[in-house]
């Protein structure tokens, strides 16, 4: 887990995305087994509240769910090849976007500079890269 403080203006996860990826690998590797938020945050030492929150994202986005009962607890709704890293961090961040000139078509006027900017080109190609690259990986590349 990312235990250092953030810092601003480098590519680095959320804390939020850090979580949400620990908990789906952790559910990854115990996919025949339900396990409870509260269990995995005190194995872990992780706040419990926060996962929660994130559990809840996930599932709203499709990528967990959540059973009840004696042998309830929360489980992947796909096998881990086929949940992908941008669709975790999409889920728990929103659009993939090393700028925000790229985020949606409403952040036209994001830069007064937008119009005869001279690195957009050369920053859209990286971002369209590392929406591939992450939308390559699944789940899975964190079990093996």
């Amino acid at each position: 887990m990312n235990s250092s403080k953030q810092k601003s203006g480098s590519l680095n996860l959320t804390k939020k995305a850090d979580y949400g990826l620990f908990l789906l690998t952790v559910l990854a590797k115990k996919q025949l087994e339900r396990k409870s938020i509260q269990a995995i945050a005190d194995e872990n030492g992780l706040s419990f509240s926060f996962l929660q929150k994130i559990a809840r994202i996930l599932q709203k986005g499709g990528l967990i769910a959540a059973e009840r009962g004696k042998y309830g607890g929360y489980k992947l709704t796909k096998t881990p090849e086929k949940i992908s890293l941008k669709e975790i961090l999409e889920t728990l961040e929103g659009p993939i976007a090393i700028a925000p000139c790229f985020m949606s078509a409403k952040n036209h006027l994001c830069c007064s500079h937008r119009e005869f900017c001279k690195i957009k080109n050369g920053l859209k190609k990286i971002n369209e890269e590392l929406k591939a690259t992450l939308l390559s990986k699944s789940l899975k590349y964190f079990i093996s």
